[in-house]
């Protein structure tokens, strides 16, 4: 079963380590209201955007940490926004109150393999060219094999009506995502991380289960 104070714990260890690595690198690392569909808000200026979702893929938005295989997934259509929160078909995601303006979304699908991702991200060092992931959330519907190798949280599983199953993981980039003049306010919402796992739940015809990594059931 997912424990919150477990979490805390290892996302200790890996916020020093992010601190870390950018004080070694001298900071040269550089990622509302009604519900509205994807890409209607988009604009092109960083200064003015009021899109919360990126309808663009390229090499800088390929999650830090993503295993090779996921490198082709496209763009999604099907994710909606409301002020402080985010909904798939699949799950929905209800953020603090201080995140309603702070965080971008970029939604991919992988139909041949049947995975998809939502990546969330600090707005400012997105904006600045910095990275700014904060986690992306991960469904598979094979056991993810990844658990061991990235900095990642297995949340628990997703299943619909029909007995179709995802497997949940919030996985976290494994290098710097912010810069000198984004760091304070990137490393406050990453430490609200938890309380963003206590406000995700199954969205649609599915439903969303609590539970445990093979490693954490075998501890």
């Amino acid at each position: 079963m997912f424990d919150i104070q477990m979490f805390g714990a290892r996302r200790l260890r890996t916020g020093c380590a992010v601190l870390c690595a950018l004080t070694a690198a001298a900071f040269t690392a550089g990622c509302g209201g009604g519900k509205t569909p994807q890409g209607e808000t988009a604009e092109e200026s960083p200064a003015e955007e009021t899109a919360v979702q990126d309808t663009q893929v390229d090499e800088a938005s390929d999650p830090s940490g993503q295993p090779e295989e996921e490198a082709a997934d496209d763009p999604a259509d099907n994710l909606w926004t409301e002020s402080g929160k985010v909904e798939t078909e699949y799950f929905s995601i209800t953020f603090p109150e201080s995140w309603s303006d702070a965080v971008i979304y970029h939604f991919y699908e992988n139909t041949e393999r049947d995975k998809c991702s939502l990546e969330v991200c600090e707005r400012e060092s997105a904006a600045a060219g910095a990275g700014g992931i904060l986690f992306t959330v991960d469904l598979t519907p094979d056991y993810p094999e990844y658990l061991d190798m990235l900095p990642c949280d297995y949340l628990g599983t997703l299943t619909n009506e029909s007995g179709k199953m995802y497997h949940v993981v919030f996985r976290y980039p494994s290098d710097v995502q912010f810069d000198e003049t984004t760091e304070e306010r990137y490393t406050e919402l990453y430490r609200q991380i938890p309380q963003v796992m206590e406000g995700f739940a199954g969205s649609g015809s599915y439903t969303f289960e609590k539970g445990s990594s093979e490693a954490e059931e075998q501890s």
